[in-house]
């Protein structure tokens, strides 16, 4: 954690503690109309009890900072504010002429805060919404820099929740423009990890990953509080970071430290989407399924399918089955997902893999080319779409694979490699470099490579003959007719050398 001494919040928290002290009521208000968010994102205990020894005079005096108060009690414990102290609050911003934009903005937080408290996304979703709309037709932008971080990060949560990524994307955008209004605001990292989220989702993880800052750039925060939720959502996101990037040693550590986190915060499902996709690459898939359904059967309204927690983990579920091989389960569990509505990438990705497996390449071509088309340019659906080729016709050619590996490097998505089957993978693999490949593979079909019995007659020479001279000598033909059939070998088998010619030869048992 870091030494946040000369921070925006460290500062405003160290003047009202010496304001109270002084018994500087009229400092100790600036500060709590100017500075309230980033000191309660500083240290949200610290501020609960230092204005809980103000006096019941100072609350008549300062309505607004009453439901202050109560908001910092709420924030230290996660819970919503006194109802009382809301409905005075109420009363105060639409009577007073000394009522302000962010006034009202603070009613309608409450409003999310407490549609979040009882798992009623959507109504959160819509306030989260009302949220942006006030902050942006807003003349009077009093306290905005501290008070718009917050409530935008909560705000995108929100939307992400009910699967509104776009709209998640621009509050937490709007969110770090609003941190770095005015000096650097103590919620910025946590803003930040929220942005790398939108970025991981949408498959650029390089981008993600640049959005993270340093750990000791975090503000400490105390355990059961709000802010240490979000702190917890940082641990999350580089465990899926660590994964779609290929890193296993991190990845592992990773994901084994947020294993005791995940109920300390509204985005568990970062985490247990990490956990399901570690074991798909190099973990054990079976046991993995059984957690993955006890927590989807643990929180049925968070992993509803009209939730993307629910469609993102839904998707996992799926892929695990068709990993361990249980093609009826899987399609039957993407029967019910089909039936809600506009399927997410994952779920398309899952539907389009399916058909693969069932050796319908044409059904699945034409899923992908649908999905390309419109829009959709997530890594995983390009790298399916070569398997497909490869199943349907034999062959991908150079270009495709450089053109999908290329965006494999710029996104940093290289876990879809997983989709590939091996063959493309092995091409896959050559251009991108990875810290270490899945060691889990989905039972695709293996193509019936068609070879030619004088390319066999080649292949059977290379066993023990490294020159064109010596297989040329061997057969008895023409160095050139070697070199004809070994061109023609190597471009079926989508080798380049002969030990991988060697090699995928006798994964397909072409000598039998």
């Amino acid at each position: 954690m870091s030494d946040n001494s000369t921070g925006v919040g460290a500062r405003a928290l160290l003047e009202l503690q010496q304001a109270l002290a002084a018994g500087n009521d009229s400092v100790v208000s600036g500060l709590l109309d100017d500075r309230f968010a980033a000191m309660l994102v500083e240290d949200a205990l610290a501020v609960r009890d230092s204005i809980h020894e103000l006096p019941g005079d100072f609350y008549l005096k300062h309505p607004r900072h009453l439901m202050t108060k109560s908001l910092a009690e709420a924030m230290g414990h996660v819970h919503v504010v006194d109802v009382d102290v809301r409905r005075r609050f109420v009363e105060w911003a639409k009577t007073s002429q000394f009522a302000q934009p962010r006034d009202s903005i603070a009613l309608t937080v409450e409003h999310m805060r407490s549609d979040i408290a009882a798992a009623r996304w959507t109504e959160a979703a819509e306030h989260a919404h009302a949220i942006q709309r006030q902050l942006g037709r807003s003349r009077d932008v009093s306290g905005f820099p501290d008070i718009a971080p917050l409530v935008l990060l909560r705000a995108g949560q929100a939307m992400l929740y009910v699967g509104d990524s776009t709209a998640a994307a621009h509050a937490f955008g709007e969110a770090h423009r609003w941190a770095n209004a005015q000096g650097r605001h103590p919620i910025d990292a946590f803003v930040r990890d929220h942005l790398a989220i939108s970025d991981a989702l949408a498959g650029g993880y390089h981008l993600a990953a640049s959005r993270i800052v340093p750990t000791d750039e975090y503000p400490t925060t105390a355990p059961g509080t709000s802010p240490h939720s979000f702190e917890i959502v940082g641990r999350l996101v580089r465990a899926m970071l660590s994964v779609e990037l290929m890193r296993p040693d991190s990845a592992e550590l990773s994901v084994a430290a947020v294993a005791l986190d995940q109920a300390d915060t509204d985005m568990w499902w970062l985490g247990a989407h990490a956990h399901a996709r570690h074991e798909l690459l190099w973990g054990n898939p079976l046991p993995e399924l059984t957690r993955l359904e006890q927590r989807i059967r643990n929180q049925p309204t968070m992993t509803d399918l009209s939730m993307l927690p629910g469609r993102l983990l839904h998707a996992d579920a799926v892929s695990l089955h068709q990993m361990l091989g249980n093609m009826v389960e899987a399609r039957l569990l993407l029967d019910k997902v089909r039936s809600h509505g506009e399927a997410s990438t994952e779920q398309i990705a899952a539907q389009a893999r399916q058909l693969l497996l069932d050796r319908r390449y044409r059904q699945a071509l034409d899923l992908l080319r649908y999905a390309l088309r419109s829009g959709d340019r997530k890594p995983a659906l390009r790298v399916l779409r070569l398997s497909g080729a490869y199943l349907q016709d034999g062959d991908v050619s150079a270009q495709e694979v450089d053109s999908v590996a290329s965006l494999l490097l710029a996104t940093g998505a290289y876990g879809s490699l997983q989709e590939a089957v091996p063959e493309v993978q092995r091409r896959l693999l050559a251009r991108v470099r990875v810290h270490r490949a899945p060691s889990n593979a989905y039972p695709f079909p293996q193509r019936q490579l068609d070879v030619t019995e004088r390319e066999r007659d080649v292949l059977v020479a290379l066993r023990d003959h490294s020159s064109v001279r010596e297989i040329a000598r061997l057969l008895g033909v023409s160095e050139n007719t070697v070199k004809t059939h070994k061109r023609g070998l190597y471009r079926k088998l989508g080798v380049k050398s002969r030990a991988e010619a060697l090699a995928v030869a006798a994964h397909h048992r072409v000598l039998g």
